[in-house]
């Protein structure tokens, strides 16, 4: 079983050649895919994200709760946090969302998961988190980075119809001063959630 799943592997995303740049919504599918299909290691063993999340996710401490294959419906235009304590699956569950969230095409939404401790070296240069997506995109589907500036200004359009849902991992990680720079940056997202420990 172990040698199955460690020699499981995402193939590089191509870039189409030509003057024609793949659609952002194509990117950011793609992304997700590369990203998000596997959960993080544990014991030296990745699983895919489909076989590690089959559980009930309780809302805002309601006492109703829902499948997490249909939380990606729950977060369009919302913003919120994704409590838990260290190993319970936060990280894996964000993943899944992004992952499912942008196979389903769920409400026209597109979902972005990035852990905070890559995006705080962007955030320190200035760059608001559309400049940070624009550019993981580029790189992870090897496209020049003249595409940035499209994709950026795609991005925040996206954004401003509250349709780019940020799922951001890793805060909990950030000393305060960063994690109040990252916050900063990330505060002009219309959907938003933070993978966080309970206290």
């Amino acid at each position: 079983l172990f040698d199955l799943i460690s020699s499981a592997t995402i193939p590089a995303i191509q870039a189409e050649t030509g003057d024609r740049l793949p659609d952002l919504s194509t990117l950011i599918e793609q992304y997700a895919v590369s990203m998000c299909s596997f959960a993080p290691v544990a014991y030296g063993i990745r699983l895919p994200v489909s076989e590690c999340v089959d559980r009930l996710v309780n809302i805002q401490g309601e006492r109703f709760a829902i499948e997490s294959r249909h939380l990606a419906n729950h977060l369009v235009g919302h913003h919120g946090t994704l409590a838990g304590l260290p190993g319970s699956g936060r990280s894996t569950l964000l993943r899944f969302v992004a992952f499912h969230g942008n196979q389903e095409g769920v409400h026209g939404c597109r979902f972005f998961y990035f852990s905070a401790r890559d995006y705080l070296d962007f955030a320190k240069q200035g760059y608001a988190c559309c400049h940070y997506i624009a550019w993981q995109l580029c790189e992870i589907s090897q496209l020049g980075r003249e595409h940035c500036a499209s994709l950026t200004t795609e991005l925040e359009e996206l954004n401003r119809e509250r349709r780019l849902i940020l799922l951001v991992d890793d805060v909990e990680c950030l000393d305060d001063v960063s994690r109040e720079l990252v916050l900063s940056k990330l505060a002009s997202a219309g959907s938003i959630f933070f993978a966080a420990t309970p206290h």
